[in-house]
């Protein structure tokens, strides 16, 4: 890093061009954050740390120099500009602050790619546009200044990290592929003729030294004006839309695995039997009729019934999301707000579907971190487990439930749930013997639900009631349905119905 340093107008040139390009590199990120703050993480990740690039230029400082200036600069102003929230009075870095930007430089990668989009609720990730900004910036001026013909490098790696980090949508893509092909384009070919036009009157009269050095910058110079080519080319067939793009986001698999979770209904006859002793969990705000949905169940394997996850259209997946959760919910608004009591477990309590929730109590961050959601299901999972105290409020669209006659007009819908992989032979029995004489698909499943209703008989199996076993095995439905008299609860009774 010994180049001779750019000085004097053309300096401040280059220093403003480039850091102006490296923002609008940054643009395509912008819909996965979706909030001012991200403005401000980017511009304070190239604006202000661009100051490293210009003392690291006119110090002549190596490449140890120049990272030790950069990681002050990451830290001292990681505060103001990218984790305010954290920061005393907004600017000065906590150990709070400092932790959170040491973390994100190893773990926010990978969690901007696993989150939900918009990462609304995730504050330390505005540290990753921030961080990158830094860096691009910081390479790009002091190439700049330093006469090397390789500026455009690191701000077209800027441009591709916000493409493979953003959504597939992104952001005015061929707004932003034209400005950096063409300002690039436009700024290097001005760059070349004038560092030409220097190092012609630097010859004096056209020295061998001096030829070289013409034909190097010349040579730099070509390379970036194809690589800036390049990149406006390929920004401007991605917004064409004539193909489509991937990102990062769309290979990477959430990591939750509900597999390792037990089954609710496994407590069935646990809340039963605490019965007055105890309360789950209150409610407030739910609208009449609505429910509240602790999972949905949707594989059974002979042992349990089950959450899969398995993302199929009916199963669905699990991803970690926000304050806000995107997609579109369909429903009557409403704002619930749920207080956790004696409730246990990772599966959190919800209404209808969900446009978004907020942690409030001591263990707000945690819980926040540790929420997960199946759109397919509407269906919440708490990793870091639901605890006495822990409060939220959601925000939920519960849907309209449909008549009696609405019903009987519809039709099955085509959708697959996973295949039980053990079903008692002795459900065929019953089934034919249930829908014998319907036809209409909803008038043979409420056949079904009447049929169990006046056939079966309710016990809890508490002291006084008749003898029925907990569980819903292959061996305890197989039990229940071969008895002349079916004995079970609702913990049987739904498992056979599904």
């Amino acid at each position: 890093m010994s180049a001779s340093v750019q000085r004097g107008w053309p300096a401040v040139v280059d220093t403003v061009l480039i850091a102006g390009l490296a923002l609008l590199a940054l643009v395509p990120l912008a819909p996965v954050f979706d909030d001012g703050r991200f403005c401000l993480a980017g511009v304070g990740g190239v604006l202000p740390v661009s100051v490293v690039g210009v003392v690291g230029a006119r110090l002549r400082a190596g490449v140890l120099e120049l990272t030790g200036f950069t990681i002050v600069g990451y830290f001292l102003f990681g505060g103001v500009f990218a984790l305010r929230e954290s920061a005393i009075a907004g600017v000065v870095p906590s150990l709070e602050t400092l932790r959170d930007l040491a973390v994100s430089v190893v773990f926010g990668w990978k969690n901007l790619l696993t989150v939900s989009i918009p990462v609304s609720g995730f504050d330390q990730l505005f540290a990753v546009p921030y961080l990158a900004g830094l860096i691009g910036s910081v390479l790009a001026v002091s190439f700049a200044l330093r006469r090397r013909g390789l500026a455009l490098l690191p701000v077209a790696g800027l441009l591709i990290f916000a493409i493979a980090f953003g959504d597939s949508s992104g952001l005015l893509p061929a707004l932003v592929g034209g400005l950096l092909g063409g300002i690039g384009l436009g700024w290097e070919t001005w760059r070349r003729k004038r560092d030409r036009a220097s190092l012609v009157v630097a010859s004096s009269g056209g020295s061998e030294e001096a030829r070289r050095a013409r034909l190097r910058q010349l040579s730099l110079g070509t390379a970036a004006l194809l690589l800036a080519g390049a990149v406006g080319t390929g920004a401007a067939a991605a917004a064409s839309g004539n193909w489509d793009r991937s990102t990062l986001r769309e290979q990477v698999v959430p990591p939750l695995e509900v597999h390792a979770y037990a089954s609710p209904l496994m407590s069935f006859r646990k809340f039963i039997e605490d019965g007055d002793d105890s309360t789950l969990f209150t409610v407030s705000g739910l609208p009449a009729g609505g429910v509240i949905r602790i999972a949905s169940l949707d594989l059974y394997d002979g042992i349990v019934y089950k959450v899969s996850g398995g993302g199929g259209a009916a199963s669905g997946v699990f991803a970690r999301v926000g304050r806000d959760i995107p997609g579109e919910a369909a429903g009557e608004a409403a704002t619930v707000r749920v207080r956790i009591q004696d409730l246990r477990g990772v599966w959190l309590p919800a209404a209808g579907n969900l446009a978004g929730i907020e942690f409030g109590g001591p263990r707000a961050d945690d819980l926040t971190a540790g929420m997960h959601y199946n759109r397919a299901t509407s269906t919440a999972v708490q990793t870091a487990g639901v605890a006495e105290g822990d409060t939220y409020t959601l925000d939920a669209r519960i849907p309209v439930q449909p008549s009696s006659g609405e019903l009987n007009q519809a039709s099955l819908a085509q959708i697959a749930t996973p295949v039980p992989e053990m079903i008692p032979d002795a459900i065929s029995d019953r089934l034919n013997e249930a829908v014998t004489g319907t036809e209409s698909p909803i008038k043979q499943v409420q056949a079904i639900q009447d049929y169990l209703t006046s056939k079966g008989y309710v016990s809890h199996g508490l002291e006084g009631d008749v003898a029925s076993r907990p569980g819903h095995t292959f061996e305890r439905l197989s039990a229940m349905l071969n008895n002349q008299q079916m004995i079970g609860d609702d913990e049987q009774y739904a498992v056979v119905m599904a």
